[in-house]
Formats: structure tokens, C-alpha cells, sequence
């Protein structure tokens, strides 16, 4: 009896560790004046699925976002796991937000070492946002100069292949858990075209190393990835941006990017720390840090499941994103 006890008492202590390691309660479906519509589009012969979310208060000439998920994830999950703060958002300011459902979970986002069925597959992901983009946009009448993308892990770096391949379908980018491939590990890193960026990365990433190298785990190699500033600065040379801005803490080195403490404090953990190149122009490239963060979409609506890293919940990602691009059409009027 005593082992069978001490067995049992085994179980329930391995079934509490794994319950706090994987699981993350999902926050209430905010109510918003907006209706969310699952739908689908033809692409060739197949059929891609999407989830629409259309404010009451859309006019002609809004914008649109299109939010892309991480790897093993669906369309579904991105709407919680962004905290439906791109809802809320689309609801008060009036613009359609969509969230793209990748290939059997994933994207064929350009990195050579994953197995992503889209990938492995040869799916054609960088014509199915391209064909998104302009039914959705005709449909609502939408602004084809104002599309924005926000990707998180898998999407991210899908996001980064579009800049490569499809610079003109998105006008922005922001990239949550991705750092941008080293050429050796992806076929489509050649940027040509200035496109404003904005990256969040976590210094505590498990899967995506915020100093660089080697991406992934053991059981499946991601590749290697640049540093979160070398990111930056890939994109910042394409963008031809440099040097301070005035209206932030400015560092001494000339060329060096404008830095601002915007959450928590200087050097805590859940702190998050701005680096911007170019910022006030009509390209800027901003870096968040959050330190100690890992991957994930940082908001103060949902906390990722422990696996994933910490979160920070005094810094909501998606709606300093769009944030951001209002910051970036400001400054091309």
C-alpha cells in the first residue's frame, strides 16, 4: 500500500509539474462591435483558410492587418494568443484585421533546416498572402498602401521572406520571437527594398537566441538566425536609416540607434527597452527587448504557457505595432 501511495503521490506530482509548464488559460473573448468571420480562399487548387474580423465603424480606405502565427499553431490560437488586443484595437480605430492560416500549421517562411509540412510540401505561402491581401482589401475597399503584417515565430520569419520576395504587399512589418536567418540557413535573404520593421525579442528566447547562433532545440534544428540587433541593423542599412532621434534618450555613438527605457525598470526582468533607427521617418526600424522574455508575444491579456519562456505583461506587442505604423504613416503625410 505504501507504494502503491508513494507511486500515486509520484503521478500527481508529475501531472502538477506538467500542468504548470504547458498550460496557459486563455483570457474571455473581449466584446467588441465587430463581427469574426471564418472563411476561406481558392489559391491554385487549394483552399486557405482565414478568419476575418470587420469593425461596424469600417470606412472606405482603412487599413488591413494581416497576423500570422508560429509553427504547431492555427489562426484560432493567434487571435487569444495576441490577446485580442488586435480586435479591440480594429474596433475602436476602424480597420480589418486578419489572422491567415499557414499550411498544416506552419509556413513555408524560406528556412532551409525546417520540416514544416508547408515547406517540406513546397507550398506556395508568399502567393497565398499576395492573394489575401488583394481579395480582402477589394472586398472592404480597403487601402492597399496601408497593409500591415504582424508575425509571431514561423510567422515572423514568413513576414521577412515577403520583405525578400513580395516587398510591396505589406507596408509594414513586425516580427514577435524571430530573428532574421543567417544567409547560410535560408534561401530568400536578399532585401532590396526599404519597408519600416519592428521586432520583439525576448533575451531568455528558448528557441530563438536573442545573442544569435543556433535556433531550435535538440530534437529539431531551426538553423541559425542573427543576433536581435544584427536583425535591426540588416534591415536598417536596407532602409537606409541611422543615427539618433531627438525626442528619445540618445546614444553617444554616432550611427548608433536612438534607445528608450519604455516599460518596467532599467534592468529588471519584464522590463522592455526600445532601440530605433530612423525614428520620425518614414522607414524606421524599432527593436524591443524585453529582458528575461522568451517566446512570446508579450500582452498583458495572455501568459504563454511556462515552456515558452516569460512573458512581460506591462507591454502589449500588438498594440504598440500598430502604434507603430501609425507613427510610420504620420510621418510619410
Amino acid at each position: 500500500m505504501l507504494i502503491a501511495s508513494g507511486v500515486i503521490a509520484g503521478l500527481g506530482i508529475v501531472y502538477l509539474i506538467g500542468w504548470l509548464v504547458f498550460y496557459a488559460p486563455r483570457p474571455a473573448v473581449p466584446k467588441v462591435d465587430a463581427t469574426v468571420t471564418p472563411l476561406s480562399i481558392k489559391v491554385g487548387d487549394v483552399s486557405r483558410d482565414y478568419i476575418e474580423v470587420v469593425p461596424a465603424n469600417l470606412k472606405k480606405g482603412a487599413p488591413l492587418w494581416v497576423v500570422l502565427h508560429g509553427a504547431s499553431s492555427k489562426a484560432s490560437d493567434m487571435r487569444f494568443i495576441t490577446g485580442y488586443q488586435f480586435e479591440e484595437v480594429a474596433a475602436r480605430e476602424g480597420f480589418v484585421v486578419v489572422y491567415a492560416e499557414g499550411y498544416k500549421r506552419s509556413w513555408h517562411d524560406g528556412r532551409i533546416a525546417t520540416k514544416y509540412p508547408a515547406r517540406t510540401e513546397g507550398v506556395d505561402d508568399v502567393r497565398f498572402l499576395e492573394t489575401l491581401v488583394t481579395a480582402v482589401s477589394k472586398k472592404h475597399g480597403l487601402d492597399t498602401s496601408r497593409v500591415y503584417g504582424f508575425g509571431y515565430s514561423n510567422g515572423g520569419h514568413m513576414l521577412f521572406k515577403m520583405a525578400a520576395q513580395s516587398p510591396r504587399t505589406f507596408t509594414a512589418i513586425v516580427a514577435a520571437a524571430a530573428n532574421m536567418s543567417e544567409p547560410e540557413s535560408s534561401d530568400n535573404i536578399n532585401l532590396t527594398t526599404p519597408i519600416p520593421v519592428m521586432l520583439v525579442e525576448g533575451t531568455k528566447d528558448p528557441l530563438n537566441p536573442y545573442q544569435g547562433g543556433s535556433s531550435g532545440n535538440r530534437r529539431s534544428s531551426l538553423g541559425k538566425v542573427k543576433s536581435a540587433i544584427e536583425s535591426a541593423e540588416a534591415f536598417a542599412r536596407v532602409n537606409g536609416v541611422s543615427g539618433p532621434s531627438a525626442n528619445l534618450q540618445v546614444n553617444s555613438v554616432e550611427g548608433a540607434p536612438a534607445r528608450e527605457l519604455v516599460a518596467g525598470k532599467e534592468g529588471r526582468r519584464k522590463s522592455v527597452v526600445l532601440k530605433e533607427f530612423g525614428a520620425g521617418s518614414a522607414t524606421p526600424v524599432r527593436l524591443y527587448t524585453v529582458k528575461g522574455g522568451g517566446h512570446v508575444v508579450p500582452n498583458s491579456n495572455y501568459r504563454a504557457p511556462r515552456i515558452m519562456g516569460r512573458s512581460s505583461k506591462i507591454f502589449d506587442a500588438p498594440v504598440e505595432a500598430c502604434a507603430f505604423t501609425a507613427a510610420v504613416e504620420k510621418a510619410k503625410n
